[in-house]
């Protein structure tokens, strides 16, 4: 008996299979997509991946299949034979229905094999014992090698198909698991641009979707029926419009089967462009999703009947995550999820995480993920533009179609020329007139935006070694730092701080700390690339972290030491310090810098500008601080110094002098002043309130100016701004026809310094023996001013203002030679007696006469003491009562008198 060795077909065994294409049918006008977003196409993706593409089928009635762009695929197996007494294995594997730009590398079993210049196997598993015979589609006659080595004659020419003929030589050791499945990288089908008019290799989404529109196995529109223009513009759009480089173009990478129905198959044609294709005045037109600028405005005045205005989709439609599935070329073109595009923005806009919805998308015919990813953030984000508009609108939306961008202004609603998307067309004509029906959805240029950063997608490989690679961290740091609670003092922290991993699965960081004397470690987990450790103490601790991800693989920890140190930065400096000069005090003043555990400011003094001579005397929380008990005409220098809640201390800040006021001088029981001698310079502060001067708070007081005195009138207050003082022989000046004065002393006169209302400005008036009496006045407005006599002796008014300085610690003083304050409101000199109201000084004419008292000058309502001491007097006798009942007090001694006259005591000297 002869036994049987080798392939398990049998000698001489012959399968075919029927290829069986699809019907055309298409209405004579639709649109092709839902326009009308966030609803996606849908479609069925069965042959999406290595679902369908990565086997060889045996089956009698298979479908066609078209490759657009280029794709790792498996085919429909034809013909099977064994020969040579089972040593060889013959088969036909076609590889799609049309011809291809290219079959590139050999995968037998998933593996590479690549094959020489005779077609033989020349590595791998399979070296030596496969011949690969590759046919493009351009053939015109069978294999040769085939039809010898086979039953078949020269009519298998499988014209218009590109195939691949397989030739297996038996050997037990090497097809251990039997036939190995062959795939293919596939250049796919030469597409016509109708830019420059040529049929070339593609994988440009535009060409491709208009491939399949005008070919014989798709929709089979007549070439004249397709708008060049549009698809032109598509075309340019897909190659640049999603930035440089060739993984930011529109692509199309795929198969399609015949088996699916056209609009299955055009849908997913479309999801490479995210493209909407419709019919419009008689041709077919694509537009794929750039952003266009609006070519119309419409505003209420073009509507011609009722708008419907829908502000969002409803919540089954309403997305905000995006999800699917494409095949990845960089995992051998098998089924791969891209990472989830996920807006925390829009699941808080739609209420939280109980509110999260992911729109399916898978993209069939994409096959980077750097593209995968960019669609579906385009999708997401043009879901998200939810308005849509329906309204009757007159003839000039004649002017725009299905997919053009157009601004609507509706005062009512809003909206000043938002921007929408044209998704339906309509006219409607009749008896009554017509009007177009427009289709609006809302739509922005920010919808087609994104990052043009991209994250690769991370393999789910079947290795441990894979999985867990791209989980090593960087930039991992720790940092001493400090936080401010309420009350000022500060916390000590560590700001851990790291680089987030590659692997696109980490579900969460594992940050662990101790200090180094311990055993454990606590852990706290984080999906940020920063976290707090706080509180520390003062000692060394072991921190280190590391990525887990959701598949609980964990990476490498990243470690470091680090000392916990409490607060070390010092406040900042405080800053604005001055000081200002009193009697016997120097008040100093600053601003306090930001630090929010500032504690005080302490007060350095020193009697030179020098640092070396400081020394620190006193602290404040405020930004004041009073040195007191310096006395008179001192002059100190102070600094400042930060201290905050930790003790940390600021350098000095810049330096700031004051000097004190003269100080005055106790004689004979009253206040004894200077003098203040002749030219010397009295000061008014003037303001403005109302179109009115004020002179020292006044407003617009007759004033007296002291002949022989000089006087500065302060106007450096903001208020005085258009308002300089001037004086004239005239009331109100220049305004009633006077002239601005002018003395005829040449040391004299009327002088003024920078601009009124500045800093530093004012104007001095020096008055000789025989100015005339004068008035004040605004150079500018008139009303605002009043009489400036000019008396020669010191009158009520003169002393007023004289003593009203002296009282305001200021050291200007009368005329005299002598002059006695007693208790602060009486003042003597040799020539009158002045008693101060408390407002101002009243002359007391009748008080000297020769030697002693006058008559009648002091009565009991101005004579009050508490106590009288140090008197060496000569009284004579004084009695309350000239006979009768009475008390007289005499040098020597005191009697008293009853009614009758009669001496009733006497004290002192009996004799």
């Amino acid at each position: 008996m002869a036994i049987s060795i080798g392939f398990a077909l049998g000698a001489t065994t012959v399968t075919t299979a029927v290829i069986v294409g699809g019907a055309v049918m298409m209405a004579t006008t639709m649109l092709v997509t839902a326009a009308m977003m966030p609803d996606m196409p849908s479609f069925d993706d069965s042959s999406l991946g290595s679902n369908g593409t990565m086997v060889n089928a045996v089956t009698p009635n298979a479908f066609h299949e078209i490759v657009y762009g280029e794709v790792r695929k498996g085919g429909v197996i034809t013909f099977q034979e064994v020969t040579n007494n089972n040593q060889y294995f013959h088969q036909v594997i076609i590889m799609a229905a049309h011809e291809v730009e290219a079959l590139g590398d050999i995968y037998l079993n998933a593996e590479l094999s690549p094959i020489n210049s005779s077609g033989m196997v020349t590595s791998g598993t399979y070296a030596n014992k496969v011949h690969i015979y590759k046919h493009l589609g351009d053939q015109t006659t069978a294999d040769s090698g085939l039809v010898s080595a086979t039953s078949v004659d020269s009519n298998f020419k499988n014209l218009g198909l590109s195939y691949i003929y397989m030739k297996c030589e038996y050997d037990p050791d090497v097809f251990t698991q039997g036939i190995p499945v062959v795939t293919c990288l596939v250049k796919g089908k030469k597409v016509y641009n109708p830019s420059n008019n040529t049929t070339a290799w593609s994988d440009n989404a535009a060409l491709c979707i208009r491939d399949y529109m005008t070919s014989e196995y798709g929709f089979d529109v007549p070439s004249a029926n397709m708008d060049n223009t549009t698809f032109i513009a598509a075309y340019n759009a897909c190659e640049d419009s999603l930035g440089s480089g060739s993984s930011n173009k529109m692509k199309c990478n795929g198969s399609l089967s015949c088996g699916v129905d056209f609009e299955g198959n055009l849908g997913k044609l479309l999801t490479t462009c995210q493209g909407t294709l419709y019919w419009s005045q008689g041709y077919w037109k694509l537009k794929v999703a750039i952003y266009s600028t609006p070519s119309v405005t419409f505003t209420e005045a073009n509507l011609r009947g009722q708008i419907g205005v829908q502000t969002k989709s409803s919540s089954s439609s309403q997305f905000n995550k995006v999800q699917g599935q494409f095949a990845d070329k960089e995992q051998e073109y098998i089924l791969a999820d891209y990472p989830m595009i996920s807006s925390s923005t829009f699941i808080t806009e739609d209420g939280g995480a109980t509110y999260e919805s992911a729109m399916d998308l898978n993209l069939p015919l994409t096959t980077e993920s750097a593209l995968a990813q960019r669609l579906a953030k385009l999708a997401l984000y043009r879901s998200r533009e939810q308005i849509t508009v329906n309204a009757e609108f007159d003839l000039t939306a004649m002017a725009v179609e299905i997919g053009d961008t157009v601004n609507l202004s509706i005062s009512r609603y809003g909206w000043s020329s938002k921007t929408f998307e044209v998704v339906g067309w309509t006219f409607n004509g009749d008896e009554k007139g017509s009007t177009i029906s427009l289709s609006l959805k809302e739509t922005s240029s920010a919808a087609y935006s994104w990052n043009n950063e991209e994250t690769a997608i991370i393999s789910n490989n079947t290795t441990l070694t894979q999985i867990r690679d791209g989980l090593t961290l960087s930039n991992f740091t720790v940092v001493n730092s400090k936080s401010i609670q309420t009350d000022g003092t500060a916390i000590s922290e560590f700001s851990v701080s790291w680089t987030s991993a590659a692997n696109a699965m980490v579900d969460f960081y594992e940050v662990e700390w101790k200090p180094t004397t311990d055993s454990g470690y606590a852990v706290a987990r984080t999906s940020d690339t920063i976290f707090k450790i706080s509180p520390v103490r003062n000692i060394e601790y072991n921190v280190r972290v590391r990525a887990i991800t959701v598949s609980g693989n964990r990476g490498a920890y990243s470690s470091t030491t680090a000392t916990g140190g409490g607060d070390t930065t010092a406040p900042a400096i405080a800053t604005g310090l001055s000081a200002t000069g009193g009697t016997g005090v120097i008040t100093i003043q600053w601003t306090n810098p930001a630090d929010a555990d500032l504690r005080y400011v302490d007060i350095y003094e020193g009697s030179t500008n020098s640092s070396g001579s400081f020394t620190k005397v006193g602290s404040s929380s405020g930004s004041n601080f009073v040195r007191p008990n310096l006395g008179s005409e001192v002059t100190k220098y102070y600094w400042l110094k930060s201290v905050d809640m930790s003790g940390n201390v600021s350098g000095f800040s810049a330096s700031t002098n004051a000097t004190t006021n003269e100080e005055v001088a106790i004689k004979g029981g009253g206040v004894y002043r200077a003098e203040l001698n002749t030219g010397d310079t009295i000061d008014y502060t003037v303001t403005v309130v109302a179109g009115q001067f004020y002179l020292d708070g006044v407003q617009s007081p007759a004033i007296e100016l002291l002949q022989g005195y000089k006087y500065k009138f302060d106007q450096s207050h903001s208020s005085n701004s258009n308002h300089p003082i001037n004086f004239s022989t005239t009331s109100d000046g220049t305004h009633s026809g006077g002239n601005q004065y002018i003395t005829d002393h040449s040391s004299t006169g009327v002088n003024s310094t920078g601009t009124a209302g500045s800093s530093g400005a004012f104007t001095t008036i020096t008055l000789g023996s025989s100015d005339p009496n004068l008035h004040y006045y605004c150079e500018n407005h008139s009303g605002m001013g009043d009489s400036a006599s000019t008396p020669t002796g010191k009158t009520t008014k003169v002393l007023n203002k004289l003593f009203k300085h002296a009282y305001g610690d200021v050291t200007i003083e009368p005329a005299q030679t002598d002059r006695l304050l007693i208790n602060d409101s009486i003042f003597l000199n040799e020539d009158v007696a002045y008693i101060f109201n408390g407002v101002g000084w009243d002359a007391q004419t009748q008080f000297i006469d020769g030697n002693f008292l006058a008559t009648g000058t002091i009565t009991g309502n101005k004579l009050s003491a508490n106590s009288i001491s140090a008197l060496g007097l000569t009284l004579g006798t004084l009695s309350d009562n000239s006979s009768g009942e009475r008390l007289e007090l005499n040098d020597s001694h005191i009697k008293v008198f009853d009614s009758s006259n009669v001496l009733r005591v006497k004290i002192g000297d009996l004799s």
